[in-house]
């Protein structure tokens, strides 16, 4: 075929002009089709119809065009040129290149609608480094003004996670990030809220939505933008009728998100979880599970837990919320019993929760069940299917801190869990205690002043207060307490930071007004401090009023007071037989190690035989050290002073500072015995009055003023010996008159000529 030939007789038979004219109407046709289908929502196959029949137009034109003209008179078939032969074999020899002209024209064909399809669909965004792109959810545009509608892009992103392709920011992640952009106080994410998030975050593209409602249809309109460029990406519309179908649309929605951003049809399909089946079927229940974690993430946890509670109050299934209340709030406000409860729970609807959380249940039990490493080994694969989750990162700083005692691996996952949310104050308890704990009182210290001075509030206070406290500068920590008092107004308990502020300042009486003030307003926690202020001064009586009007279900606070300060009565099979009674609401460590302090290490033992499935469920002393004390006292009561000042010192020198303080009393006390005064003397006069061990250090302090005096006299320093007993003394001076400890200090203070004290009564 002679090519030069054959594109003249194309040009004469206006072949390309043809093709160039259906190329513009093809174009002019998209220009439309596209808009409308995202308008009215249509579906893509629409898109892609079109497409195909406009491609298919184009070898139909070149072969029309090639056969036929049209003239003033209408179609006519194309006259051949001048001179060809009008012969068959001249008509054979120009089907030909009429065949190649339709081939080429299908070609063109293909090729116009592999440009369109590529061009008319969403343009895909960048995907980072694990292949996946990063997409930030708004907080829709709710025009109904139902509240129950709040919580819908909750859903969606709950629903979106489920993707292969996509990473999807959690919400909480979103208001990390806006409270380090100093955007504090926002409830709610709207369109240039998350546009600045999703740039800080690097999105790479940002989902936008809003839900009308006329007569009983809700109407929803996503569109997807990219943050970066501010370029449209693609929309999505869609309708249902009745409020209950907006489950249904919203996993609509986010099956035609994934889709919209090429996720493979099999994955779709595989990982196509309903969020009525695996979240909750009540759009109430959500607001209220939504709400909750609002509430939790500015530590206001009491009014998050009630309104978590008010959730699965709505649906008794809803796994999220259930979650939420065992590790979206610090691991001391839940007993070791309602540990296990929730568990329970979230073990038979463990199939309604995401990977990641289903790991941090697992590891949860595990960790309740004594296997701490595994435990921490599953809360590992949590953190790393979801890297972006700070509550997974706090519990685990715990377990490492109290439960395999390694408070440098504690430090790295607050610190961790701050770079995520920087103001975030669970965290930064986390870090203040894990670094007390290793001996870094000093950065404790700095790191707590600077982040309450950037973001106050009363619980960054309240963390100063404690580093301070454990730094020995009881009158700052009175500073600090006293702003956090200030800043948390009436939301607080009244009295707690004050009172024992002034417990460790030694100023017992001030601590009793404070907390008194707490009390009378109704506060359990404050109820606990009341009483052991009270057991201070010797009030034992007036201590178990305290506690007995606190006691109703569900005060745990007033029920493990009530036990610790019955071990300082020397009636440890009392002690046994109200720990029972109470069950796991009491830490085994926090009741062993008291009991064997107090010397029934018989009994210590014992407790800790009867709880094995929580024994490594421990917020201050854990187990295995309260063991270690009880093998001392053992050892001491058999006359082996060596092995039990062996194992006292090696407690004493340890990271753990209220096993440390402990130990101080014990060795204090078994020196004391051994006739080794220096060495009571020493150990003694470092124990002093304890926040972190109110029910404990109430009685045991008063005991070791006492246990002082009588190594100072023995050292022949009898004006110390008397400065000791004659505190103790006025300490008590409106003690129960029958206490045993008072009738030997009483002694004391005659022995060593005491001035005979204003009240009456003395003898």
């Amino acid at each position: 075929m002679d090519l030069a030939a054959w594109f003249q007789e194309l040009r004469r038979r206006r072949v390309i002009r043809a093709l160039l004219a259906w190329g513009l109407f093809s174009f002019a046709v998209l220009q439309v089709v596209e808009p409308v289908q995202h308008a009215l929502g249509l579906a893509d196959w629409v898109l892609k119809v079109v497409v195909a029949v406009l491609a298919l137009g184009f070898p139909v034109t070149a072969g029309l065009a090639w056969a036929f003209d049209l003239t003033r008179k209408g179609i006519e078939r194309t006259a051949p040129r001048e001179g060809a032969e009008s012969n068959a074999s001249a008509r054979r020899a120009g089907a030909g290149p009429a065949v190649a002209l339709v081939v080429v024209g299908a070609l063109v064909g293909a090729v116009v609608a592999w440009v369109a399809l590529r061009h008319a669909g969403p343009p895909a965004p960048v995907a980072g480094p694990d292949g996946r792109i990063l997409v930030a959810v708004a907080d829709f545009a709710n025009e109904t003004r139902d509240p129950d509608l709040d919580g819908l892009s909750g859903l969606l992103i709950t629903s979106l996670e489920q993707s292969k392709r996509l990473r999807v920011l959690t919400r909480g992640r979103m208001f990390d990030l806006l409270r380090q952009m100093g955007r504090d106080g926002v409830e709610r994410i709207d369109e240039p809220l998350a546009r600045e998030v999703g740039r800080k975050a690097g999105a790479r593209a940002l989902l936008l939505a809003s839900v009308r409602k006329l007569d009983d249809v809700y109407a929803v309109e996503m569109r997807a933008l990219d943050p970066v460029r501010d370029e449209y990406l693609f929309t999505v519309q869609d309708q249902v009728s009745g409020k209950k179908g907006l489950l249904d649309l919203v996993d609509r929605l986010s099956e035609r998100t994934r889709r919209s951003f090429r996720e493979s049809e099999t994955d779709v399909r595989r990982a196509d979880e309903k969020v009525a089946e695996t979240v909750t079927s009540s759009l109430e229940a959500h607001r209220h599970y939504f709400q909750g974690l609002q509430l939790l993430d500015g530590y206001r946890i009491g009014e998050g837990e009630q309104e978590l509670k008010t959730a699965l109050a709505i649906d008794p299934h809803f796994a999220l919320a259930r979650l939420a209340l065992l590790v979206g709030k610090p691991r001391s406000w839940n007993s070791p019993r309602l540990h296990q409860e929730l568990i329970q729970l979230l073990q038979a609807d463990l199939d309604r929760l995401p990977e990641g959380d289903r790991l941090v249940v697992q590891g949860e039990k595990a960790i309740l069940d004594g296997r701490v490493d595994e435990g921490l080994a599953l809360y590992t694969g949590a953190s790393a299917a979801k890297p972006d989750d700070k509550r997974i990162l706090v519990p685990m700083a715990w377990a490492e801190l109290y439960l395999r005692g390694d408070p440098d691996a504690a430090v790295r996952l607050a610190e961790r869990a701050i770079e995520l949310d920087p103001p975030w104050e669970p965290a930064h308890d986390a870090l203040a205690v894990a670094l007390v704990t290793r001996g870094d009182v000093d950065r404790a210290m700095m790191l707590a002043r600077e982040w309450a001075d950037r973001w106050p509030s009363p619980i960054a206070y309240s963390i100063v207060q404690g580093s301070l406290l454990h730094a020995g500068d009881p009158h700052g920590a009175m500073q600090a307490a006293q702003r956090a008092a200030g800043l948390a107004g009436a939301e607080s308990p009244p009295g707690w930071e004050l009172s024992r502020a002034f417990i460790q300042l030694g100023e017992f009486e001030a601590a009793e007004r404070v907390a008194r003030r707490g009390w009378n307003r109704g506060h359990e926690t404050t109820s606990m401090v009341l009483a052991s202020v009270l057991r201070f001064r010797g009030m034992r009586r007036a201590s178990e009023r305290v506690l007995d009007e606190a006691r109703r279900p569900g005060a745990r606070d007033a029920s493990r007071a009530r036990i610790q300060l019955a071990v300082g009565d020397g009636d440890p099979a009392r002690v046994l037989a109200m720990a029972r009674e109470a069950g796991p609401d009491l830490l085994p460590g926090d009741l062993a190690g008291p009991l064997a302090m107090a010397g029934h290490p018989a009994a210590a033992e014992e407790w800790l035989r009867e709880e094995p499935a929580i024994g490594a469920y421990s917020a201050t002393i854990p187990p295995r050290d309260a063991r270690r004390i009880a093998s001392a006292v053992r050892a001491r009561d058999a006359g082996d002073f060596g092995v039990a000042r062996k194992i006292l010192d090696d407690l004493r020198a340890g990271r753990n500072r209220p096993v440390a303080r402990q130990a101080a009393y014990v060795l204090g006390e078994t020196c004391l015995l051994a006739g080794d005064d220096a060495c009571a003397v020493e150990n003694l006069a470092s124990y002093a009055p304890f926040h972190w061990m109110l029910p404990t250090t109430s009685w045991s302090w008063p005991k070791s003023l006492h246990m002082l005096s009588l190594a100072e006299e023995r050292l022949g320093r009898r004006d110390d010996a008397r400065a000791h007993a004659q505190r103790l003394v006025d300490l008590w001076k409106d003690a129960d008159p029958d206490l045993p400890l008072l009738a030997e200090a009483r002694a004391a203070c005659r022995r060593l000529g005491c001035p005979p004290p204003a009240a009456e009564g003395f003898r």
